[in-house]
């Protein structure tokens, strides 16, 4: 069983706030995605249905959100699935493979519409991530049989491929950028002291109270 990490629960406390996660999707993600979402309609997914066995390998953070329509058409909602990881896995498609068949299956079983999972992992490990597609790990001795593949993909936030002024001076969210600086320098005590007034710089700019900036910290 994998050991429970205090970096998974920064993850989760940060991105129990909506608006933490509007942040990611407008500061780290592709510009469409915060064009074409209405995040006022963001809200947390109940995933009760995950295995437990599934649980131990994931943060387990998925928000639902509606797509705008374009031209007068309905709005589809989507669903947003954060992963955490501070190690890039050997086949990271495997495991989000496994929670992308429960989900969907869940929805089946209920009787809903199938909803768009779009994986975003966030990674700040030491080793530089090896962005590998699906297929490349399928020694297929025939190109045409690539189309019995699953084809997905995720989008990936790798942390140390940001300069520190370029997450403290992040447009959108106040939690992420004391996250991010944490998780970066997790193994520089250093480097933490130093930025010590940016890290805690949410304590005088959150509008929250006094009692959730306390629970934060």
């Amino acid at each position: 069983m994998p050991k429970k990490v205090t970096h998974d629960d920064l993850f989760k406390a940060t991105f129990s706030y909506p608006a933490e996660v509007e942040a990611l999707v407008r500061s780290c993600l592709p510009e469409y995605f915060g064009e074409h979402l209405d995040f006022s309609t963001l809200q947390q997914e109940n995933t009760a249905y995950i295995s437990a066995e599934l649980r131990q390998y994931f943060a387990d953070i998925c928000y639902t959100c509606f797509w705008k329509a374009d031209s007068g058409g309905k709005p589809v909602q989507i669903a947003l699935l954060l992963e955490h990881k501070s190690s890039q896995p050997d086949n990271i498609y495997i495991q989000l493979l496994r929670y992308l068949t429960e989900t969907y299956q869940h929805q089946y079983q209920q009787k809903l519409p199938l909803r768009l999972v779009v994986p975003i992992v966030v990674y700040h490990g030491k080793q530089r991530w090896r962005r590998r597609s699906f297929g490349d790990y399928f020694p297929t001795p025939d190109p045409r049989l690539a189309r019995f593949l699953p084809t997905f993909d995720y989008e990936l936030v790798d942390i140390n491929q940001w300069a520190n002024d370029v997450i403290i001076n992040m447009r959108y969210g106040y939690y992420i950028k004391s996250t991010f600086l944490l998780f970066k320098h997790s193994k520089n005590k250093a480097a933490v002291q130093r930025l010590s007034q940016k890290i805690f710089i949410f304590a005088e700019e959150v509008t929250l109270s006094q009692e959730e900036k306390l629970i934060f910290l």
